[in-house]
């Protein structure tokens, strides 16, 4: 699971730096040769998984998991997550100016149950 989580973090990386506009990209030089925007992570414990990331501006990144929850992320952190059946939910965790302004935009318009920092560290591990 560490391994996906550092996978998780390059990629974020690589849209940040904008290292997916060049034909060989930071992470083919690691091994990786899949796509920045759609990503199959194998497990030798779990059949094949798709995950689509999605930059959706400076710092600011959402993923969606193969069960359907979304994760956002404000810089490198999951910050927001929404479940497969529309239920929200936002860190109680008080992280930057920016990475509040972040979570709000995303959460604009729904209401989203505080959850501890952990909770979103566990989506994503």
């Amino acid at each position: 699971m560490m391994e996906k989580r550092k996978l998780i973090s390059l990629l974020h990386d690589s849209l940040k730096f904008g290292i997916v506009s060049h034909p060989v990209s930071k992470l083919a030089h690691k091994g990786f040769t899949t796509p920045l925007s759609t990503l199959i992570l194998s497990s030798s414990t779990t059949k094949d998984s798709l995950m689509q990331l999605l930059k959706l501006g400076t710092n600011q990144t959402q993923i969606t998991l193969a069960d359907g929850h979304q994760v956002f992320f404000s810089y490198n952190t999951p910050v927001a997550a929404r479940t497969p059946d529309y239920e929200y939910y936002r860190t109680e965790r008080k992280w930057s100016v920016t990475t509040s302004r972040h979570i709000n935009k995303w959460l604009e318009g729904v209401n989203a149950t505080t959850m501890p920092q952990d909770f979103f560290d566990n989506l994503t591990a």
